[in-house]
């Protein structure tokens, strides 16, 4: 994915994106994901990736907020993170929040029980901490966005 492409991408996804900006408190600043205090009133835009990272598109993605000095939230797979360990290091050490979103993104496996669900999230929890040396921010996407777990919903996690 060239750098125009990139570019494309990250401005079709601020525009369409929901801004937010004071949420009806008398305060000068609003907290933002990873504690940043920003000027309440104003209008923000929050840029999330998800199924990453990838050799074929993150490092470009990378580049392209790098260059406008823009931060984003990476939701890193566990399976892809241990393939690209570097990639991940790389996403920290330059001031991006990791989170969750499961190890394998496989829905079959990952919603069989509440025990399977919760075994993806510590894994992936466990190698993003190993890789950055502390916890990634505690905020999980699921895979396909919901889930009706049916029956399922009665278990209490």
């Amino acid at each position: 994915m060239g750098k125009r492409s990139v570019f494309c991408l990250l401005a079709a996804l601020a525009l369409a994106a929901v801004p937010w900006g004071s949420f009806g408190g008398e305060t000068d600043t609003v907290e933002a994901a990873g504690g940043a205090q920003l000027p309440a009133g104003e209008k923000y835009v929050a840029l999330t990736f998800d199924d990453g990272p990838t050799t074929a598109v993150t490092p470009a993605i990378f580049d392209t907020l790098k260059q406008y000095q823009v931060k984003a939230t990476f939701f890193m797979l566990g399976k892809m993170v241990e393939e690209n360990p570097d990639l991940a290091k790389r996403a920290y050490d330059e001031g991006h929040l990791l989170a969750n979103h499961s190890y394998s993104h496989d829905y079959k496996a990952l919603y069989a029980t509440g025990e399977s669900f919760m075994g993806e999230i510590e894994k992936t929890n466990g190698l993003i901490q190993g890789i950055i040396g502390e916890e990634p921010f505690k905020l999980i996407r699921f895979p396909g966005g919901s889930y009706n777990a049916g029956d399922l919903s009665l278990i209490h996690i």
